[in-house]
């Protein structure tokens, strides 16, 4: 026993020296041995070392077959013993709880891993599609700029036609005033007959205007007009002509333009005429009924 702290570690001292000189002369006692693992799990806590000299004391006990101190160990060994499995079964169980956050930390590895290759390969399909997208555009930009060209031309083209139209009325205008200040009337009544319908040379400028305008904006209109005719019923012009009358109908019906007093008045034919040729047409349509409908569903200028 000791009182205070210089004892304690005096004691300490002379067990462990105890311990090693049993083990320097080969008496096999071991009881110094058997002290110091008693020492050590009860100041220290160390019930490795604790279990492990006691456990080398049996052995040697064993070898040697001195009863004494195999009843003096094993009185002493089943505390440390149980203890020291305490200990191991602590740690084990510590160990298989790391073992068990290591694997949910490896699994959510794996799936964090896996959604970022999925968000990857997402955002290289959203990059193709918009790259896709953007090439669409380019070509719409390039094809719409084209249109607001050919605009321009058909625009400037028929304010031309427009211009030589009032200057032929003005001059049509000083001519009439001229004549009536001259008393001439008859040859006043003959200038307006004569000047009641354009010339065919004047019609023959309309229509090729118009025909040249509307192909340029509808290049495909006589290939998918005759889709909607029965096989044997297709509309083919003639090869000095660009569109024909029957086709000069069916393109102002694309335009929006499906008033048959309209019709007649632009294309300088009578109502009738105009009723007969698109029942005609009708009449040669794949589908009768809804014919007309399709026309205006042809051709769009956008892609859609």
């Amino acid at each position: 026993a000791y009182n205070n702290l210089q004892d304690r570690a005096n004691y300490r001292k002379w067990l462990i020296n105890a311990a090693i000189s049993d083990q320097m002369i080969p008496l096999k006692e071991n009881l110094a041995l058997q002290d110091v693992a008693i020492l050590i799990k009860n100041e220290d806590g160390d019930l490795e070392r604790a279990n492990a000299y006691l456990t080398y004391s049996l052995n040697d006990a064993l070898e040697y077959n001195n009863r004494l101190r195999i009843l003096e160990i094993g009185k002493k060994l089943p505390a440390i013993a149980t203890a020291y499995q305490e200990t191991v079964l602590a740690k084990n169980k510590q160990l298989h709880l790391y073992l068990v956050t290591i694997v949910i930390i490896v699994i959510i590895l794996i799936i964090a891993i896996a959604i970022i290759i999925e968000q990857k390969r997402k955002i290289r399909n959203r990059n193709v599609t918009l790259s896709t997208f953007n090439d669409q555009l380019k070509v719409f930009n390039k094809q719409l700029q084209e249109t607001n060209r050919s605009r321009e031309q058909y625009v400037n083209l028929f304010l031309n036609l427009c211009a030589g139209y009032i200057d032929k009325y003005n001059r049509m205008q000083l001519t009439v005033t001229s004549k009536v200040k001259a008393g001439q009337y008859n040859e006043l009544q003959k200038l307006l007959q004569a000047n009641s319908r354009p010339s065919e040379a004047e019609l023959r400028e309309v229509f090729f205007n118009f025909d040249t305008a509307f192909l340029r904006l509808y290049p495909d209109f006589i290939k998918n007009v005759n889709t909607l005719l029965q096989p044997d019923k297709a509309i083919c012009p003639k090869s000095s002509e660009l569109l024909n009358a029957n086709l000069r109908i069916l393109a102002l019906i694309r335009m929006g333009i499906t008033d048959s007093t309209k019709i007649a008045t632009l294309l300088f034919y009578s109502q009738q005429t105009i009723f007969n040729r698109r029942t005609e047409m009708r009449n040669r349509a794949i589908n009768r009924d809804s014919f007309e409908k399709e026309i205006m569903d042809i051709c769009p200028i956008y892609p859609e």
